[in-house]
């Protein structure tokens, strides 16, 4: 079913809502100056991770629009054009990526994914990147930075096929959805979570999902575990023991005939 037609239904599609969180998120921080200050890494520490990459240091131009991305913005744009191309952009992300705390994922960020990012950027389709456009992008790339952060704090593999979260929060099992791609197994215990966070899950993994375990987490019913059946026909094992606001009988009919439900 098409994105807006499943908001519409009150079906979140996970495109769309990945869709609507960078809206959000962009909104958020051109309002709030707070946040502008939470996505702003310390000068000095961007400086230094920035001359660390080259002999020359770039001194500062004239600011841009949006605060929280001046530095980079400025310290990138090596021509002093007032766009970044290409070869610039990739110096902005290795420098956020040092400037985060993250410059092991320096090997992770291949050609073809640092192209995909510029594309995506780059709305305009002029070939290299406003003030506007970067500000922008910046701001999503940030988030994915501190959800990288977050993942490795706590020690989850970003390659495992199980996933197991004892309570957990949204943030989190956001997180994993975007960044886990190879789990067949998700285990949230002691946690809440919702019918529309639910929904999401089995909007990103549908198809590969094998075990799900839910297992004394509250804030969903039997409506939410109903869309998630409907979209992992392939489920074997779904385990809901401890979930006292949902019964076998809400559920049976719609448990796939090869799934154990253990409640």
């Amino acid at each position: 079913m098409h994105g807006a037609m499943r908001a519409a239904a009150g079906r979140p599609d996970w495109e769309e809502h990945e869709r609507r969180s960078r809206m959000t998120s962009w909104a958020r921080a051109q309002r709030d100056p707070d946040v502008l200050m939470q996505r702003s890494w310390d000068p000095l520490v961007a400086e230094q991770a920035l001359e660390s990459q080259t002999a020359t240091p770039v001194p500062l131009r004239a600011p841009c629009a949006h605060g929280t991305a001046d530095f980079t913005f400025n310290m990138s744009d090596r021509n002093c054009s007032g766009e970044l191309e290409r070869y610039e952009f990739t110096n902005a992300v290795r420098l956020m990526l040092h400037a985060g705390g993250m410059s092991e994922l320096d090997d992770q960020l291949d050609a073809f994914m640092l192209d995909r990012e510029f594309a995506e950027a780059d709305t305009s389709r002029s070939g290299t990147l406003t003030h506007e456009e970067f500000a922008i992008w910046y701001n999503r790339f940030h988030d994915w930075i501190e959800e990288r952060k977050l993942l490795r704090d706590l020690e989850i593999d970003l390659s495992s096929t199980g996933i197991s979260l004892f309570k957990t929060n949204d943030e989190t099992i956001l997180a994993v959805l975007r960044h886990c791609a190879h789990f067949t197994s998700l285990a949230i215990s002691y946690s809440s979570v919702s019918n529309r966070l639910i929904a999401l899950i089995a909007s990103k993994v549908q198809g590969r999902l094998l075990k799900l375990s839910l297992n004394h987490s509250t804030g969903f019913d039997a409506d939410g575990v109903r869309e998630l059946l409907s979209h992992c026909p392939d489920l074997k094992l779904l385990d809901l023991s401890g979930c006292t606001q949902v019964s076998k009988a809400d559920l049976r009919p719609f448990v796939p005939s090869k799934c154990d439900l253990v409640l």
